[in-house]
């Protein structure tokens, strides 16, 4: 599999970190953990035909700019295997964004998470996955509920990823939004 993403700031990255610690620590869930470090999801498919994704990924990067996002609370992503995530507030330039990205990789890849689709999307930021349960996901959301999920910051890169399931996320190279320069 391999998607375009975008790695979150470090102050709000580090928040997210300390919260998967914190719940592998008190609920035992770590298989966020597998995404590697936190992040917003514009793409994943099972493969992209591309001859040069990263020069591909570069261009794009080039193509936009920087994005300003909020995030506004907890949700959950329900079925047999929930996800608790932090939820971004949906406004037309995060739209426009997304929608960006969808239209100039849509026609490259093969198989694509529909989840990812701009009619179907929901941003957000996972915070526990895969390892949830019935009797486990009540608490966890309790824990989390005490915390306000009120965040400000800008998007000012893009990454291209890879990962099989069940395998730690690999970020491949990150581009500035809008520069030059690789990022990594």
């Amino acid at each position: 599999m391999n998607g375009l993403i975008s790695i979150l700031p470090p102050f709000f990255r580090e928040e997210v970190l300390y919260f998967w610690d914190l719940l592998s620590e008190r609920f035992g869930v770590d298989r966020v953990k597998l995404t590697g470090t936190p992040h917003i999801t514009w793409n994943y498919a099972e493969r992209y035909l591309l001859d040069d994704p990263q020069a591909f990924c570069r261009s794009l990067a080039r193509s936009l700019r920087p994005l300003r996002c909020r995030t506004n609370g907890l949700g959950i992503f329900s079925g047999k295997r929930p996800v608790i995530y932090i939820a971004f507030m949906m406004d037309a330039e995060l739209e426009r964004f997304h929608r960006r990205i969808w239209e100039a990789i849509a026609p490259v890849a093969v198989t694509p998470n529909k989840r990812y689709h701009p009619e179907r999307w929901i941003p957000h930021v996972t915070l526990a996955m895969e390892d949830l349960t019935l009797e486990n996901i009540g608490p966890i959301t309790a824990f989390l509920c005490a915390y306000k999920w009120k965040y400000a910051f800008k998007i000012e890169s893009l990454s291209w990823v890879t990962r099989n399931r069940g395998e730690n996320m690999t970020v491949e190279k990150t581009f500035g939004i809008n520069t030059e320069e690789a990022s990594h």
